[in-house]
């Protein structure tokens, strides 16, 4: 594991109380079992099958391997999610079809692509918000009220929106 690794984190996040965690031992999994626990139960509310795509580099990208490895512990809690493992290189088409420039990343697929990305390692606050966003694209496209849906319909040329955040 990289010497970069957590140590130890832990997170509360409401409503659902979510824990997160991470743990830097030999042969240890990232999420520890209390926390797959809670995972589990969230994964519970899935009702359609979500796909992870996680793509990576086979050089010069420190927290790919960390970002593959969770990737496949959170499949493993639910039938319904699975991770296609991909390199930006190697798979340079696919990577553009779904606008990936940087690694690692996460590209949540549900019954279509709603353009979700996570790009590094989704730990602290944004490891409940990936859990959440998994459980949300299961589900389909959110009711928005009407109003949001005129303002939107206005919009008449593609808007990227990034979020970005840094660990403290």
């Amino acid at each position: 594991m990289s010497e970069h690794a957590f140590s130890e984190l832990t997170i509360v996040h409401a409503p659902g109380v979510i824990v997160a965690g991470c743990a830097e031992e030999e042969d240890m999994a990232h999420l520890g079992e209390e926390i797959r626990g809670q995972i589990s139960l969230a994964f519970e509310h899935l009702e359609s099958p979500v796909r992870l795509l996680m793509f990576t580099k086979k050089e010069d990208c420190e927290f790919c391997e960390v970002v593959q490895e969770i990737s496949g512990e959170l499949a493993s809690l639910a039938e319904q999610l699975t991770v296609d493992v991909l390199d930006i290189e190697d798979d340079a088409a696919e990577a553009e079809r779904h606008g990936v420039d940087k690694v690692p990343a996460l590209v949540l697929l549900g019954k279509e692509d709603y353009g979700l990305r996570y790009y590094g390692v989704p730990s602290g606050h944004e490891f409940p918000t990936l859990i959440e966003s998994i459980v949300d694209v299961s589900r389909g496209p959110a009711e928005m009220p009407q109003e949001i849906m005129d303002v939107l319909a206005k919009v008449d040329e593609p808007v990227r929106i990034e979020v970005l955040s840094t660990p403290t």
